[in-house]
């Protein structure tokens, strides 16, 4: 044992370093897949072999989730109170229709469709003359008494007596079933009849109880109506059981009948004989709590989810924009990264771009083509249609040299700058193409979209912290310069993808909305389906596209957390409008979304497959103070897939993503509210759902297997539950005055097997596929293709121009420093210097502090040599411009009222050095803090 424990650290000491709760989930993997041989694994890399273990983990851990939530709903009940076919009295009286006729008696209950149709054909009654009876009571209608010696053997037959108390007398109406055989022979007709007893009859305690005018009484499970014994001339049960029948009426004496039977040999004859004569039927315990548990739990988890839909609801009914459509003039960053889009879609992206309601000396478009890649459609590639459109040619370009993702972590890129003219308006553009380094062969510069994102949070980070940059980013500061932009003037920056068109006053509403509340670090807005008509996989998507904004989004930007801005179009606060502070491009955010260690099947769904939702996640994660919230005033249209493909494709990324990103939220320390009414339950009910899906849609045709066949146990709580969500959506879309998504919504529903269970359990199952589907490969499979030529170090330098437009920014209107509260919950939530847990963003200058994955170690080899070569500190390097910057930072985080100027010193010492000068740190806390 010892050894499989060491070769089992072995293993995972080779994949990545090991934190404890890593640790701790790799042991839960390798238990649930111990029977799968390594040999079997035929994957060339180890991270690959551990990657699909995990898969198979999780695929378990969800098998055994759905399984458990069909069997609380459907199995436990079952379990814990078999169904047996029993009725009440009440409940038959209403089956007396002539087409599904029933009589009880005796404590049975009987179907006599078939006697019916014998005694019109035998005997010629009229089928009317059974209507009395269906539903009723028949034992008046049949003599066992007749038969007592059979029934009662070796006790007294009493004279002239009557099992059935006060019987009609006989007529035409209650005709006696007293015939004989030819042998003289009283004809059985009880047991002819018992062909046609389908169910018991049961009685609930408390009916046995409030039995007054006759003598009931309960043993061993069954009901007894020993009324007519007392009328015998013979007490033929004994002395002792008409003793029982006085002391017990109406309650149960089985005990007291056991203790009889030791002393009573004829007991068992007694039990006989009240079995044919006496018995009226069985305890009902339909209502015990075991068999009302499952109810209980079903009827809990209803109300719960009716809860939180009609929270939704509400969510939905009274959430949109209240600014007024003013002419805002705050600068905004218009990023458009673009891969492999046809002339058509990229032209209307930047049409709709440039014609949006918003002034255009105010906006910058930063296109960014992600490498020299054809599209299936094209005849040429997107970064040269981009070029085009935008009337420049990269080619003519200098090329720069960047950091970047992939395994060489470096990129080459070409900058072209001008005036973008449409209809009228003329907007200042940058164009970014990635063209890779020299070798590549297939798809030079492609790196993805998170790196795209990457070149620029990266270069607006290190402008605004003062950093060391690389020669891309000098050279797109200039660019910017030349066109009387300077990256510090830019408060927003809004994302847009290059299929995905904006309404006019989309922009312009998204900033009204910052601009309201400052505490707003995101924010996203309705995203309508442009082509829902191009086929039937786009038809089925227009409902949820729908309903996971106007519920949602809607509910979840109640918490001010919205858990995914989509990247086809959502707007992040670059800065904190009063510190002055990175928000969005802080230290933290870009380490954390600029990973390059990603080995690890939880990193490789975070980063490789829903990186929208990650930065989203990240962003709540550093600065859980601030919003992320939602505006259905701001919209833009997006086409989404209209092949079978391209649709599994996207919701392969799409669903296991939003596992992983679901798990990482709930690991965040700060998520508002409390217990059931927080965020974090929010999230977890997300991710429950999610993983349980395949089980609700199981469920779902359980219930429509119960509505055809008319099952007794009718699932009634499931019924209204079904009836509340479907019929909340659509008064909502009534009150919304949406008609046509009442139609979308039917089209949903069919196509809820797809969206519910087989996409979940394809998804699931390709958790360990990190292509992005016919529309790109991963650089695994590139590897073969691609000659990799080692890169050279990237030259680091200080920009010469970062203060050159600090005249025109003070010229603005003035954003002086106001201290926050320490109470206001409003306030810029920085990273603690001091938390180790946080990643630490690093400066290239910096060659004595601890270094990032992502940044240093991660690097190549040529690029940690060439950060090696510098010798200096990082206290010495530092302006003082950048100590006084991050020390404003620092004290926007920290309650003065507990926090001395020494406290805060150690805390700088800790990033800065400890040759920072202490009186001088002292001077400048006390100036910002009287600003």
């Amino acid at each position: 044992m010892r050894m499989i424990r060491l070769q089992l650290f072995a293993r995972v000491r080779t994949l990545m370093p090991i934190t404890r709760q890593r640790l701790q989930w790799l042991i839960v993997t390798w238990a649930l897949t111990w029977y799968i041989p390594c040999l079997c694994l035929f994957f060339r890399k180890p991270d690959r072999r551990m990657a699909f273990r995990e898969k198979v983990a999780i695929c378990t851990i969800i098998f055994l989730l759905c399984s458990m939530i069909l069997f609380l709903i459907l199995g436990l009940g079952r379990l814990l109170c078999p169904v047996q076919p029993v009725t009440s009295v009440y409940e038959l009286s209403d089956l007396n229709a002539p087409s599904d006729p029933w009589v009880y008696m005796q404590g049975r209950a009987y179907q006599i469709q078939d006697v019916i149709k014998t005694h019109t054909s035998r005997y010629g009654i009229e089928p009317f003359r059974f209507s009395p009876f269906l539903g009723q009571d028949v034992s008046e209608l049949f003599f066992k008494n007749d038969s007592f010696v059979s029934y009662c053997p070796g006790l007294p037959v009493p004279n002239e007596w009557d099992n059935v108390v006060n019987r009609h007398k006989p007529d035409s109406t209650y005709f006696p079933h007293t015939q004989s055989d030819p042998n003289g022979q009283r004809k059985p007709y009880t047991e002819y009849m018992n062909k046609y007893a389908k169910k018991r009859i049961v009685w609930s305690t408390e009916a046995v109880a409030a039995v007054q005018k006759r003598t009931w009484i309960i043993l061993q499970d069954n009901v007894y109506d020993v009324t007519s014994y007392f009328a015998s001339d013979v007490p033929f049960l004994g002395n002792d059981m008409s003793l029982l029948f006085s002391s017990f009426k109406g309650r149960d004496g089985t005990k007291q009948f056991v203790e009889l039977a030791k002393r009573d040999p004829l007991a068992p004859s007694y039990l006989q004989c009240m079995n044919q004569m006496f018995y009226i039927g069985g305890v009902d315990h339909r209502s015990d709590l075991k068999c009302k548990l499952s109810n209980y739990l079903l009827l809990g988890a209803s109300a719960l989810l009716v809860a939180i839909i009609g929270f939704k609801f509400i969510a939905a009914l009274q959430f949109g924009s209240v600014q007024e459509p003013f002419k805002h003039e705050k600068y905004v960053l218009v990023m458009i990264p673009c891969y492999s889009e046809g002339v058509q879609s990229l032209m209307e992206t930047l049409q709709s771009c440039a014609q949006s309601e918003y002034p255009d000396d105010r906006k910058l478009l930063v296109v960014i083509a992600d490498g020299i890649v054809l599209g299936k459609q094209n005849d040429k590639p997107t970064a040269q249609i981009a070029s085009e459109l935008l009337g420049v040619r990269f080619q003519d370009q200098p090329v720069y040299g960047c950091e970047s993702l992939g395994e060489q972590q470096q990129n080459r890129v070409q900058i072209c700058t001008g005036f973008y003219d449409v209809n009228g308006h003329r907007i200042p553009f940058v164009l970014i193409v990635k063209i890779g380094l020299e070798g590549e062969q297939y798809r030079q510069g492609n790196r993805g979209k998170r790196d795209s994102q990457l070149l620029l949070m990266r270069f607006l980070s290190r402008v605004h912290y003062n950093l060391l940059m690389s020669p891309f980013e000098i050279a797109l500061g200039n660019h910017m310069v030349q066109m009387q932009m300077h990256p510090k003037q830019f408060e927003f920056i809004l994302m847009v993808d290059a299929d995905t068109t904006i309404e006019g006053p989309a922009i312009n509403k998204l900033v009204a909305t910052m601009l309201h509340d400052t505490s707003i670090a995101g924010l996203c807005g309705e995203t309508l389906i442009a082509n829902e008509n191009e086929s039937w996989v786009t038809m089925i998507q227009v409902y949820e596209y729908y309903i996971s904004h106007h519920l949602s989004k809607a509910f979840e930007s109640l918490f001010g957390t919205v858990t995914c801005l989509p990247g086809c179009f959502c707007m992040y606060r670059i800065k904190h409008p009063v510190t002055q502070a990175p928000i969005f491009v802080s230290r933290a955010v870009v380490e954390g979304y600029g990973q390059t260690k990603i080995d690890t099947l939880h990193l490789k769904n975070l980063l490789a497959l829903g990186e929208d939702r990650y930065l989203t996640t990240l962003v709540m994660k550093h600065f859980a103070r601030f919003k992320l919230k939602f505006d259905a005033e701001a919209k833009c249209h997006t086409r989404v897939p209209s092949s079978w493909t391209v649709l599994m494709s996207q919701r392969r990324r799409w669903i296991n993503s939003t596992v992983h990103n679901l798990v990482e939220l709930l690991g965040l320390s700060e998520l508002c509210g409390f217990c059931c009414f927080s965020l974090r339950f929010v999230v977890f009910m997300d991710l429950f759902s999610t993983v349980v899906q395949p089980a609700g849609v199981l469920y779902l045709c359980y219930l429509v297997y119960c509505l055809i066949t008319a099952t007794d146990n009718f699932p009634l709580i499931s019924f209204v539950l079904l009836a509340a969500i479907y019929g909340l959506q659509v008064l909502l879309f009534i009150l919304k005055q949406q008609w046509a998504q009442i139609g979308w919504m039917v089209v949903y529903i069919l196509a809820m097997p797809i969206f519910g269970f087989y996409m979940p359990l394809y998804s699931f199952w390709h958790m360990d596929d990190f292509r992005w589907g016919s529309t790109s490969h991963l650089a695994e499979d590139q590897e073969s293709q691609v000659e990799h030529h080692p890169a050279g170090p990237i030259a680091y330098e200080i920009w010469d121009k970062l203060d050159v437009l600090q005249p025109a920014l003070r010229s603005q209107p003035s954003n002086h420093l106001s201290f926050p509260d320490p109470d206001d919950s409003n306030h810029l939530s920085f990273p603690d210097p001091r938390d180790s847990n946080h990643l630490s963003f690093t400066d290239p200058r910096d060659n004595t502090g601890p270094k990032s994955e992502s940044v240093t170690s991660g690097k190549s080899p040529a690029m940690r040599a060439s950060l090696k070569e510098s010798p200096l500190s990082t206290a010495s390097m530092a302006s003082e411009q950048e100590i006084r910057a991050e020390l404003r930072a620092l004290l926007c985080t920290l309650d003065l009222t507990r926090t001395t100027p020494m406290d805060v010193y150690h805390r700088l010492a800790k990033r800065y050095g400890s040759d920072l000068d202490k009186d001088k740190v002292h001077q400048w806390i006390h100036e910002i803090v009287k600003e």
